[in-house]
């Protein structure tokens, strides 16, 4: 090692078919179904992609109009409420957003969120035909007889329709929180092969013969926000994913355990000739935002330094150790963590190197590591050769680590 000198990375910038090589390396699509996680934090909240047909998701996020993120949390979380099937929007003045099981409404008064009575929404719109037609649900019996009764009084006639239905009385009383999930019940109806009660914000359905999405005598529970999607009430672009969040899944860390490697990345963009920059300290990674996120369908590009000025080892000082089958972790900022495993570790004189292979495009998802080998030329100030270990996906992006 020559610890005199500075030891610049040059990472084929002197190549004349890097441009061409960038270009055909450009990022796959990033969306649910190219990810291995469906949901990940956001600084402020959470994304989730579950609902959204592989095409993005929608953020549940806290901020200064409404703190939905925590809300949902305090009831239960995706459990209680299902996951988020829109984005954010005003509803009648309050910031809403509408889930599988019901639509939710910030109240800045209280602090806290309600369940939108959404039957009865789809009821002052006129569409008691359509879910009749659709949905096997009954239109509301006439709530006049509430008028002057106390609330105890008005809880206690309305429950009294589930008396005809022992089981689906039973689902409905059993299930915590049941007033803010499903409000009081308003008809029900005998159709033959099912019995259904219609509530303030649920449908229950008794299916008395098996169907293909119940066995006989079983208690179902429609998602009511999937009614409200169906049912057009709401604005069709409300219920478009969102984009997938790029930067929370841009790597933050990578670990390499076999050659005892725990180092920060720090992401970069291509230099405005198409080069790829070196990193800035002997101890940082580069990954290039041109190439696959974490886990994600693509090459994944990394690269460090193997020495430094001041005779400083650099971070990939041992990379060359490197043995098929090593595992090789790359940390994301959303808390994920892909993990590779060796499969090649070559080095290449910069004239003959096959940088389309090394840094052009792969139909898996794969990472490739780069650092400088061989002699030292003082006049160029950079190695003659370059050290490249590629390693494939092991096994689906996980929240923790080994």
């Amino acid at each position: 090692m020559r610890s005199a000198v500075p030891r610049a990375l040059l990472l084929f910038a002197a190549l004349a078919v890097l441009s061409a090589v960038v270009a055909l390396a450009l990022p796959p699509a990033r969306n649910a179904k190219a990810d291995a996680r469906l949901d990940f934090p956001l600084p402020n909240g959470h994304f989730y992609a579950q609902a959204a047909g592989g095409l993005g998701g929608f953020a549940l996020v806290d901020d200064r109009d409404a703190r939905l993120w925590s809300a949902v949390r305090a009831l239960g979380g995706v459990d209680v409420v299902g996951y988020p099937i829109s984005r954010r929007f005003v509803w009648d003045g309050f910031v809403s957003q509408v889930f599988q099981k019901g639509a939710l409404q910030w109240r800045p008064e209280s602090g806290d969120v309600v369940f939108v009575n959404a039957l009865d929404r789809l009821s002052a719109a006129g569409l008691d035909p359509w879910l009749r037609r659709q949905w096997m649900t009954p239109p509301p019996d006439d709530a006049s007889a509430d008028s002057g009764l106390s609330w105890a009084d008005i809880v206690a006639r309305h429950l009294a329709l589930l008396d005809a239905n022992p089981d689906i009385r039973q689902r409905f009383l059993a299930t915590p929180r049941w007033l803010d999930l499903y409000g009081l019940p308003m008809s029900a109806a005998d159709y033959g092969d099912a019995y259904v009660v219609r509530a303030q914000r649920a449908i229950l359905q008794q299916w008395r013969v098996a169907t293909p999405w119940a066995r006989p005598g079983e208690v179902l529970i429609a998602n009511t926000g999937e009614v409200l999607r169906e049912s057009g009430l709401l604005d069709a672009a409300l219920f478009a994913p969102e984009p997938w969040p790029v930067a929370a899944r841009e790597p933050v860390q990578l670990r390499i355990p076999a050659v005892g490697i725990q180092a920060p990345v720090r992401a970069y963009e291509l230099n405005a000739d198409g080069s790829l920059p070196a990193p800035d300290g002997p101890q940082l990674v580069a990954w290039y935002r041109y190439s696959a996120l974490p886990g994600s369908l693509g090459n994944s590009v990394v690269a460090g330094h193997l020495d430094w000025r001041g005779g400083l080892l650099g971070v990939f000082w041992r990379l060359k150790e490197l043995r098929s089958g090593d595992l090789v972790l790359l940390d994301a900022a959303d808390g994920s963590t892909a993990r590779y495993r060796v499969t090649s570790s070559r080095a290449f004189y910069d004239a003959n190197a096959p940088v389309a292979e090394i840094l052009g495009p792969s139909p898996t998802p794969v990472l490739t590591i780069i650092t400088c080998e061989g002699e030292f030329d003082r006049i160029s100030r950079n190695y003659n050769q370059r050290r490249i270990v590629r390693a494939v996906l092991d096994q689906p992006l996980a929240l923790s680590s080994p």
